[in-house]
């Protein structure tokens, strides 16, 4: 992703040469103009409107994964829609003869504090929703893991009894519900703890050990799929 911060560089450094070049050609072309306080502020202004396009690009682009990217794109819309606005007025501010040097002050703060607010939004949102994924992947990762780990089971068993019983086991953990909360941080704990006698039991092909954890390992995951419909 960092590529593309790079062609976005390019073209923002491309953009702030050919708007600097319009301002002041224009300023010395238009007659009786005068390079004055108004308009160095709206100039000024145009230029903090890139910087902050800028710092949202680098924010946006150079992320290393593409979730993260999707979840920030508001981010460049909102860059491109500051500068936009903020060019357009601070421009006509610039070029109006007789604008009060306080008139475009109260402007260009009020532009840039409202853009700066949706920012902080749209950023503080973004966040938010990747903490939530971030928690709900956590969560699914208890099942999923011991689901992987019972596939191989059947694979490993030396008996047929070992094997229907590992396969009962594994289709459990497949068919169990996904996520996972603290409530059921107990019956979980129980579970790994099952798991792991049921485990050495497959590979020695003692059936009756088997049999006798397996049953309890199906009881714990049918305790815990109760659990978590209960908390739903």
């Amino acid at each position: 992703m960092k590529k593309y911060f790079k062609n976005f560089a390019i073209i923002w450094v491309i953009s702030v040469i050919m708007f600097s070049v319009f301002a002041f050609v224009a300023a010395m072309l238009i007659p009786g103009k005068k390079i004055d306080a108004t308009f160095i502020l709206c100039y000024v202004a145009v230029l903090v409107a890139f910087l902050i396009q800028l710092g949202l690009g680098y924010k946006c682009l150079n992320e290393d994964h593409k979730d993260k990217v999707f979840l920030h794109m508001p981010l460049l819309s909102l860059g491109r829609s500051c500068v936009i606005v903020t060019a357009v007025v601070c421009t006509a501010l610039a070029f109006i003869p007789g604008v009060p040097f306080p008139v475009a002050l109260v402007a260009a703060v009020l532009i840039l504090g409202f853009f700066a607010i949706a920012v902080v939004k749209a950023d503080t949102a973004a966040t938010a929703v990747q903490e939530i994924g971030q928690r709900a992947a956590s969560a699914a990762a208890f099942i999923r893991q011991f689901t992987v780990q019972a596939e191989g089971l059947t694979a490993r068993a030396k008996t047929d009894e070992s094997k229907a019983m590992a396969n009962s086991v594994y289709e459990a953990f497949r068919y169990a519900d996904k996520a996972s909360t603290p409530a059921l941080n107990d019956v979980e704990a129980k579970i790994a703890a099952n798991f792991t006698v049921f485990s050495d039991a497959v590979a020695r092909g003692d059936d009756d050990m088997t049999r006798s954890v397996g049953d309890q390992l199906l009881t714990l995951l049918a305790e815990r799929e109760s659990l978590a419909k209960s908390f739903k």
